[in-house]
């Protein structure tokens, strides 16, 4: 009983040998097999090298893949189109790299291959950027959620900077850097702040100016009181009755009374209670407008930069990674080694053709290109002296043509002179013949003279 195994993996093992992927790959190298067959020795070397472009091309569309993928924040199947069609470019383009440098001479062979490693190694870096960006995605995704983080934070705090709360510290001026950040809002609580602090100042000094009258006239009343009491005492008689200096004590506290009035400065003091009081509510109710309408308008300036910050494009990433290398030696290295890498794999098929020396398909190839050059330059030179004979030909008979029917033009007017001169004779000899007088007739047989 045989294996399903062992019978499976024969009839695949067949497939591909009888599907030829070697001649596939040796095409993608550029070369021809009637001529390889005259050097079967060479086909490992350029199915190695076909296989190279093979994986160029593949990592190219990755690479394509990756990008768009970056571009637009995500993968989709109608990003496989673009990549594909990248990918069949970068294969023409290699094989075209590889198979128009087959020159013997070194020198020849080293000014056309130099140009082309050249253009192999700028698009290997093409190539070797997405993948870069692929394999640190997540560090670079999160150094730039860390950055706009950042950025949000210094959008917030120089907003609340550039419109402080009134009554809190205010700055002197504006700063430099509050330059469009300062919002215009119809609220004002500054000038009611403003107000409030100067009828709580006029307060305040009203009323040490009451309390300082009224401690002095009470101390006026009691002098007066105890010198017409009699009491004794530092500036008192210590003599009871209304004597001169009771009346003159007296006299003294009217006089301070009316001077100082300080029922009606009291009945000022309610007053600027009362406008203090109202004035607080109505600072502290536009206060806390102006400050619900400058954090709606703050929440507003954040959400449009959130709004901005939606997707992470492939410029950004490639500004993350290039900030993150030059803080960090180590990723610059590692970042450098993978482009590095990707370069020299699509400058490989090159550098094998430039330091691997001609090979015997390449002194074939050489050998074949000059004869069939020797071939063309024969067949061009015979079949321009074919045409230049045929056109000479073709001339001399158009001359001889043109000389026949010169002739049959002079022959055809000397034959019409000679119809003409005829013409002319038979006219003259018409008219000469109507000129002439006749000659008299007989009548009745008798001759004019006779009669």
């Amino acid at each position: 009983m045989t294996d399903p195994w062992k019978t499976g993996g024969r009839r695949l093992w067949n497939r591909m040998r009888s599907a030829d992927y070697g001649r596939k790959l040796r095409v993608l190298a550029g070369t021809d097999e009637n001529t390889l067959a005259w050097v079967p020795h060479n086909r490992t070397r350029y199915t190695g090298v076909g296989g190279v472009v093979l994986s160029t091309a593949v990592i190219a569309g990755l690479s394509m893949t990756f990008a768009l993928s970056q571009v637009l924040g995500g993968f989709s199947l109608l990003l496989l189109l673009p990549a594909l069609l990248w990918a069949v470019v970068v294969l023409n383009l290699d094989r075209w790299l590889i198979s128009s440098a087959t020159d013997t001479r070194w020198g020849r062979r080293t000014a056309m291959l130099v140009p082309r490693l050249l253009v192999a190694g700028l698009l290997g870096f093409i190539i070797a950027e997405p993948v870069v960006l692929r394999l640190f995605q997540t560090a670079v995704e999160q150094h730039i959620n860390d950055e706009r983080d950042r950025q949000v934070r210094e959008l917030v705090d120089g907003l609340v900077r550039c419109n402080p709360l009134p009554g809190g510290p205010q700055p002197p001026g504006v700063p430099p850097d509050c330059a469009g950040k300062v919002f215009s809002i119809g609220i004002e609580p500054t000038a009611l702040a403003r107000e409030l602090a100067a009828t709580e100042e006029q307060m305040i000094s009203l009323s040490n100016s009451i309390r300082v009258d009224s401690e002095q006239l009470a101390n006026l009343e009691n002098l007066a009181r105890l010198e017409c009491t009699g009491a004794s005492g530092p500036g008192l008689t210590g003599i009871p009755g209304e004597g001169r200096d009771c009346r003159r004590l007296r006299r003294e506290a009217d006089e301070f009374r009316i001077s100082h009035p300080i029922e009606t400065r009291s009945a000022e003091l309610s007053a600027l209670n009362s406008q203090v009081a109202d004035l607080r509510d109505r600072a502290g109710s536009a206060q806390r407008d102006y400050q619900q309408a400058r954090d709606t308008e703050i929440q507003r300036q954040r959400a449009e930069l959130e709004n901005h910050q939606r997707e992470i494009g492939l410029l950004e990433r490639l500004r993350a990674l290039d900030d993150m290398t030059d803080q960090n030696p180590v990723l610059w290295a590692a970042t450098w080694l993978i482009r590095l890498m990707f370069v020299l794999i699509d400058c490989l098929p090159i550098l094998v053709k430039l330091l691997g020396g001609t090979t015997a398909y390449d002194r074939l190839v050489e050998t074949r290109t000059a004869s069939h050059e020797r071939i063309y330059t024969e067949v061009v030179q015979n079949t321009e002296e074919t045409v230049l004979s045929e056109l000479a030909l073709r001339r001399h008979e158009k001359l001889l043509d043109l000389r026949k029917r010169r002739e049959r033009a002079d022959l055809d007017m000397r034959r019409h002179d000679a119809g003409i001169t005829e013409e002319i004779n038979e006219t003259i000899a018409e008219v000469a013949a109507r000129m002439t007088p006749e000659e008299p007739r007989p009548t009745n047989g008798h001759s004019v003279a006779g009669v």
